[in-house]
């Protein structure tokens, strides 16, 4: 969810270059799993590409509240506190946006 919401990854190779390196037949599972639950739809055969259904574009509040808890409790967070307090200041704007694509991670973080 993180990486298509945020990342715009939309194959298994791009989920596999992942920073948690999840092993292929984990990842494998989880995606027939977010598949079977109609999170998620597969579009073609061997190098298919995923895509977020309504149902999974309706969990995208849940990943914003949850950028929104790390940058507030976690002292070592990535996310940059200005970013922070413009999503604090207009949550469904930026709610909106992360459904259709217009946030990336990149937008997110500290300038490092």
């Amino acid at each position: 969810m993180r990486d298509i919401v945020f990342a715009g990854k939309n194959t298994f190779t791009a989920f596999t270059k992942s920073p948690e390196n999840i092993a292929t037949n984990i990842l494998s599972d989880r995606l027939e799993l977010l598949q079977t639950e109609e999170i998620i739809l597969k579009i073609g055969e061997g190098h298919a590409k995923y895509e977020l259904t309504e149902k999974g574009k309706d969990l995208v509040p849940l990943l914003v509240e949850m950028i929104i808890w790390d940058a507030l409790h976690d002292p070592q967070t990535s996310i940059d506190q200005k970013v922070l307090t413009e999503i604090q200041a207009n949550k469904s704007k930026f709610t909106k946006d992360a459904r259709s694509g217009k946030v990336s991670f990149q937008m997110l973080m500290k300038n490092q």
